[in-house]
């Protein structure tokens, strides 16, 4: 398309188009000896030449739409099928060759334009419509379609070898490929342009053809270069007001270029004297774009603009589209300015759209955030009540957002929001006062999570009490010096002989049940003196019942729910004497669901005891974190009382339904992807008040002390 000049307004092809026609005219007048325009094929290379630039100037001119493409095939197809070869003087058999081949080359290329039609109407042929319309873009060039007709007028109707025939070859290269006309008019306006305006030391740069308010323009732009993100416009408003215009992205409308820009605050400057409607570049070198976008975001210099907010969204969400040249991704956080307020958003979801302007849509990328509210060190993140308008610019930050404060009063740092150095804060009083679950498959890093809480728990003063099924805990937590808590090897093999006895014995196992009750209750004293040892002894602050070694399901939960029936006896009779945080590992198996799980009478009996007591802890001084990879059987009845949860990356579809419901389906739809080391915060023990994505730091110390337990557990 090196022929059209796509800078030039449509009045301006207009005439140029005029120019042609006067010019392939004269040409026709000089090559033919006579001024009346006849049927004949000496005539036919001016009407192609007029079709030509009809559809390439004023129909088509940026591309060839395969209406357009149709609608010049037929018009050639016509001509070549009535030209009459008979009445040509130089190579007739070659022209009768060409005349057959232009009829069979018009025919295909109809064909494939109404298949291009009914193809992109249609979402299921996306990529039969590529391949067509591939071939009608290569193919069905005006200058290609038309050139065929000026040749076999050319070529048969005029003498051979005459200066004639060769003033036409030479005019047809000139005026099609050269484009003369075309330059000479495109120089002479940009030169109009600097000539009529050097008196404001302006060049006026486009024409406004809508505001969306409050603050967004679409302008004609003549030359797209221009429209770049490092310029600074002035906008021309309705009202005679001035304002800054920063380019965001330029799209194509019909035969025009438009450029998107956003506008903000108002000029004062009384020997400007601008058109209305129309946009300037701006000459004042004491503003810069970065400086702008400063004060519009009100937060520094560290603030770039990435988009704007559009239709559809609400207090909790906001939907914006991304300007063209910024890169954004999941958990990126964002903020809007409302008022006096700063509002950040963090990146859950996108989709591409289009934005049509009657012809030729622009595609884009709208994005999905959800409020996670104004900012604030001591605080957190608190929720904001309203959303921005339409069309409201919104900001990413790159650098440093906060100042590094030290932990205190119980508060400490569980990672950063992504992409930012913003800490969430969780208060360890929270976590052990109310039910916690670290949730997440095997390899998230939520073990390692619970290490940490544990670290702080143990530092605010209260009693740890782990059940362990993983056997990492003696070793991880080593230097907080863990008490070994458990039976004796003795004691667990005659605990599992006598379960697997009553479940196998004759007539129901009433002897066998028998006497595995009378071994729970000797060993109850046993239980209940450790116990009680460990919480009033002061030197001691975490204890681990391990049951790596126990093979019998039922033998762990009756084990366990024996020494969590000691640790709420012992509550019960020093209520709130100390805090006290029980840690269960891999909770699914200690607390199952026991719905249709088909456990026995006298499981699902253990089962429920260990509910109760994890249930009513919290009357005691009694807290409660879980910890399970496979959420979908831990105990809904013990989840659902949780108050903050940590959420690693889960793919089940039975745990993300029950998580909508804490987390809300726009978080939910992110687990799944959620990296390693990513995981959702949410609920009362965290410094915000909606659930947020947030990012720990590898510790490359911690990989090493686990891969170390790893060694040594396979020597």
């Amino acid at each position: 398309m090196s022929q059209k000049t796509p800078y030039l307004s449509q009045g301006l092809r207009v005439l140029i188009l005029i120019l042609n026609i006067l010019t392939a005219y004269a040409i026709y007048a000089a090559a033919t000896g006579h001024y009346i325009i006849s049927s004949g094929g000496e005539t036919l290379w001016l009407v192609a030449a007029i079709a030509m630039w009809l559809v390439s100037l004023i129909s088509a001119p940026w591309f060839s739409p395969p209406k357009d493409t149709l609608i010049s095939s037929i018009t050639v197809l016509a001509a070549v099928l009535t030209l009459d070869t008979a009445t040509a003087i130089s190579f007739v058999e070659l022209v009768n060759i060409l005349q057959l081949v232009s009829t069979i080359f018009s025919i295909v290329l109809i064909v494939s334009s109404i298949a291009a039609i009914i193809a992109s109407a249609n979402d299921s042929d996306v990529s039969k419509f590529r391949s067509i319309q591939f071939f009608n873009e290569k193919f069905g060039q005006e200058r290609f379609i038309f050139s065929l007709p000026v040749f076999l007028s050319i070529l048969g109707f005029y003498p051979a070898g005459s200066a004639t025939q060769a003033l036409l070859w030479l005019a047809w290269f000139i005026l099609v490929v050269l484009n003369p006309v075309e330059i000479i008019v495109s120089f002479g306006y940009r030169l109009y342009l600097q000539r009529s305006h050097s008196n404001l030391n302006q060049s006026i740069v486009g024409t406004i053809t809508r505001v969306d308010h409050p603050n967004i323009v679409r302008a004609i732009v003549p030359d797209p270069a221009t429209w770049r993100g490092h310029n600074i416009f002035i906008a021309s408003l309705p009202g005679d007001r001035l304002s800054y215009c920063l380019p965001l992205y330029t799209q194509i409308r019909d035969d025009e270029v438009i450029g998107t820009g956003i506008c903000y605050g108002q000029i004062t400057n009384a020997d400007f004297h601008a058109e209305p409607g129309k946009i300037y570049q701006s000459n004042d070198h004491s503003e810069s774009t970065q400086k702008i976008i400063e004060t519009m975001s009100g937060y520094g210099s560290n603030a770039v603009l990435v988009g704007f907010v559009v239709e559809g969204s609400s207090i909790g969400e906001i939907r914006f589209e991304v300007t063209s040249d910024q890169s954004i991704s999941k958990g990126f956080i964002l903020f809007c300015k409302i008022g006096a307020s700063r509002v950040f958003y963090q990146v859950l979801d996108a989709q591409t759209s289009e934005e049509s302007f009657q012809q030729n849509p622009r595609g884009t990328h709208i994005v999905n955030a959800v409020q996670i509210g104004t900012f604030d060190p001591d605080k957190g993140f608190q929720k904001f009540q309203w959303l921005p308008s339409m069309n409201q610019p919104v900001f990413k930050v790159e650098g440093s957002y906060t100042e590094e404060k030290p932990e205190s009063d119980g508060k400490f740092s569980i990672g950063t929001v992504p992409t930012t150095d913003i800490p969430l804060e969780a208060n360890i009083d929270d976590l052990i006062d109310y039910h916690s679950a670290i949730l997440g498959t095997t390899g998230t890093g939520k073990t390692e999570f619970a290490f940490e809480v544990i670290e702080k728990a143990v530092a605010s003063g209260a009693k740890v009490f782990c059940v362990d099924l993983t056997g990492e805990y003696l070793a991880r937590l080593a230097k907080l010096k863990p008490l070994e808590i458990g039976l004796g090897d003795n004691e667990v093999a005659e605990l599992e002989e006598a379960i697997f006895a009553a479940e196998t014995g004759d007539y129901g196992g009433g002897r066998e049940k028998k006497v595995l009750n009378e071994f729970v209750t000797k060993i109850k004293d046993s239980v209940h003196l450790t116990i009680t040892s460990f919480l009033e002894d002061e030197r001691q602050s975490v204890g681990v019942l391990a049951l790596t070694e126990i093979s019998n399901t039922k033998a762990t939960l009756r084990l366990t729910e024996l020494y969590l029936s000691s640790i709420m006896e012992w509550a019960r009779k020093n209520r709130k004497a100390r805090r006290i945080l029980l840690v269960l590992e891999e909770a699914h198996t200690i607390i199952p669901e026991t719905a249709g799980a088909g456990f026995d009478h006298t499981t699902q009996w253990v089962v429920s005891r260990i509910g109760q007591i994890a249930l009513q802890g919290r009357k005691y001084g009694v807290g409660l974190l879980l910890v399970s990879q496979r959420t979908a059987l831990v105990s809904k009845t013990v989840l659902s009382q949780c108050n903050t949860y940590f959420v690693h990356s889960l793919v089940d579809q039975t745990s993300l339904t029950y998580l909508s419901n804490v987390l809300g389906s726009e978080h939910v739809k992110s687990i799944p992807n959620l990296a390693f080391l990513e995981f959702i915060a949410s609920g009362k023990g965290i410094k915000s008040e909606r659930p947020i994505i947030i990012k720990r730091s590898f510790d490359g110390a911690k990989y090493q002390a686990s891969l170390e337990l790893d060694v040594s557990s396979n020597s």
